[in-house]
Order: C-alpha cells, then sequence, then structure tokens
C-alpha cells in the first residue's frame, strides 16, 4: 500500500518529520518566483481543483491534495460526515488518493502552495506551527520520495498574490482563521 492510500498522521508528528527529521525550508514569494523563472522548480498548488481555476499564481501546476468527496464510493460513515459538513456550509472532501502519484510526474523538485501556507515556526498560540494543506502536502511528497527536493511557500497563494507577482484570474476567498496573521483580513481583487 502506496503512501497516497494511508491517512495522514496527526499534525504534531507531521511538524516533527518536517523539522527535525527533513528540515523542510520556506521561501519567500519572490525566492519562489526565481526558482520557478529559473526552470529548478515547479511550483504546485495543492488547493481544490475549483479553488485552483478560480485564481492561482501564473505558471503554477494544480495537484489537489484534497477533492471533493466522491459521493458514489463513500461508506455510511462518510456520508454522514459529508451531511454534517453540507448542513454547516462547508463542502465535504477527502484526501485525494492519487496525490503522490501525481505529484510524481511534476517535476524532481518542486515548490508547495495552499491558500495560506502555515507555519513550521512555533508560536505561543500555536505550539507545533500552523498547520496547512501544503505542510500536509509536503510531509506525503518526502515520505512518498517522488521527488528530490521539497520546498515550502511562506504565504502560500495569498503571500504570492500580495508580493504582486503575477497572478491568473481574481479570488474572493479570505484566509481569515486561516493564515497565521489573523488581523489581516482581505480578499484578492481582479487585477
Amino acid at each position: 500500500m502506496g503512501l497516497a492510500d494511508v491517512r495522514l498522521p496527526r499534525w504534531e508528528d507531521i511538524h516533527r518529520v518536517l523539522t527535525v527529521d527533513e528540515n523542510l525550508q520556506s521561501v519567500s514569494p519572490e525566492q519562489a518566483a526565481e526558482l520557478v523563472e529559473s526552470g529548478d522548480f515547479v511550483l504546485i498548488d495543492v488547493r481544490p481543483q475549483a479553488d485552483y481555476d478560480k485564481a492561482h499564481p501564473a505558471g503554477a501546476v494544480n495537484v489537489p491534495l484534497f477533492q471533493r468527496v466522491n459521493f458514489r464510493k463513500p461508506s455510511f460513515a462518510g456520508y454522514l460526515r459529508a451531511a454534517a459538513l453540507m448542513a454547516n456550509g462547508v463542502t465535504p472532501v477527502e484526501q485525494n488518493p492519487d496525490f503522490v502519484a501525481q505529484l510524481a510526474g511534476a517535476g524532481p523538485r518542486v515548490i508547495l502552495a495552499c491558500e495560506a501556507g502555515g507555519v513550521l515556526d512555533p508560536s505561543s498560540s500555536f505550539p507545533f506551527g500552523k498547520e496547512s494543506r501544503s505542510l500536509k502536502a509536503a510531509f506525503k511528497a518526502i515520505r512518498g520520495g517522488v521527488v528530490e527536493e521539497v520546498l515550502h511557500l511562506q504565504g502560500g497563494v495569498y503571500g504570492w498574490f500580495k508580493a504582486d507577482l503575477p497572478f491568473v484570474g481574481p479570488s474572493t476567498v479570505s484566509p481569515t482563521g486561516n493564515h497565521i496573521d489573523h488581523a489581516n483580513i482581505w480578499a484578492f481583487t481582479a487585477r
């Protein structure tokens, strides 16, 4: 059974692997843009396909870590979970079982980005950093062994946008509550 078929461990365990075992490096949006422009790295947007289709960093490739729940396959418990999420206005998602395989085709050196990026550095509010889809994706990429080098985009897609780097499409998605800077209420606007 490949890693893509295994549930992600607890965040604390992911954090330990990324910081202690692997020393995952985060790069600024400007650094990421230079690495992508040089052809040395591919920028991977791990957000769901629908979010990527609305707006994304120019040149980014979409390999979603999570996908909408396939209602043709879930178990009874899956239906209950999905119904509870939908009742609260949340789109039900599940891990993309093909994430590692899809990532393998992207290139040997990748920079992973999600909406707000998360952080590995601990703080008083987040003793194990702030988890994110891109950091979970980094764990799967490293443990899956399908890429040679993995970097993490600080600030995620929002950081890229905020740095005024090339961007495709407008967005009204807000990372409030997801971004380490919770006071920063924002929305992408069309350029």
